[in-house]
Parts: C-alpha cells; sequence; structure tokens
C-alpha cells in the first residue's frame, strides 16, 4: 500500500502533468491564432499589391516601382510567394482558368491573368489564368 506521501507524490505528478500539457496547448492555439490572423491581413493585401501591379502596367514611375518593391518584400518576409504557372501544366489545385486559348498543347498554362500566392505550404488565393487548347488540324 502506497504511503501518504507517495499519494501526494503522485498527485502531484499528475498536476503537473495536466499543466505542461495546458500549457503546449495554449502555445499551440497561439500560434496557429497568430498564422490565421496574419494569413487574413496578407489576404487583405493582395488585392492592393494587384492594383499597384495594374498601375504600374500603365504608368512607369520609380516610387510605384519602389513601393511595389517594398510590398513584395514586406509579403516575402512573412512567408508569401509568388505561384509560377506560365508554360506549366494547368492544376486547378492552384489555378482557375478562366478562358481556354489556342496553342500547340493541350492544358498548359499560356497566361495569368491574376496572380495566385502561397504562404508557406498553403494557397492564400489561386492564380486566375488562360489555359491551351490544341487545335487539330
Amino acid at each position: 500500500m502506497l504511503s501518504e506521501a507517495d499519494e501526494y507524490k503522485n498527485k502531484y505528478l499528475r498536476a503537473l502533468a495536466d499543466y505542461q500539457n495546458l500549457e503546449k496547448r495554449f502555445f499551440n492555439e497561439k500560434k496557429e491564432s497568430e498564422k490565421h490572423i496574419t494569413r487574413r491581413v496578407v489576404e487583405r493585401f493582395l488585392s492592393v499589391m494587384d492594383d499597384i501591379e495594374r498601375a504600374q502596367a500603365f504608368h512607369e514611375d520609380e516610387g510605384l516601382t519602389m513601393i511595389a518593391k517594398q510590398f513584395e518584400n514586406a509579403l516575402k518576409d512573412l512567408g508569401v510567394s509568388e505561384i509560377e504557372l506560365v508554360g506549366k501544366e494547368f492544376d486547378p489545385l492552384y489555378a482557375e482558368a478562366i478562358e481556354m486559348v489556342e496553342g500547340d498543347h493541350d492544358n498548359l498554362v499560356m497566361s495569368v491573368a491574376r496572380k495566385g500566392y502561397m504562404m508557406g505550404d498553403s494557397i492564400l488565393r489561386p492564380a486566375q489564368v488562360r489555359v491551351s487548347k490544341k487545335v487539330s488540324n
């Protein structure tokens, strides 16, 4: 039979284990919450990045180019990367086909209408692309 001291020791060890598990769960939940918040903020700013790039296409401006570069660097620091698709086979996980265009091969991404982005291993926003359709003669 266990002595009273052993019983208290066992209760202490169980309480300590419960506390450590709670601490780990809290840390993991906090980390996931931070990721979720960061993702939501970044998603909101992607449309701003699109607008900056459209403005650059219509007006060559050094200041606008600097802002775009700073924006790209800030996104990169947050783990955001552009999904590179042109010349690759169309994959619906990474892109939405918005148009079929004639081409020499079937199912290749010919051009990007709206860039897609990833954050780490997850897709923030799929790209919108034009996909080739082989024309038979």
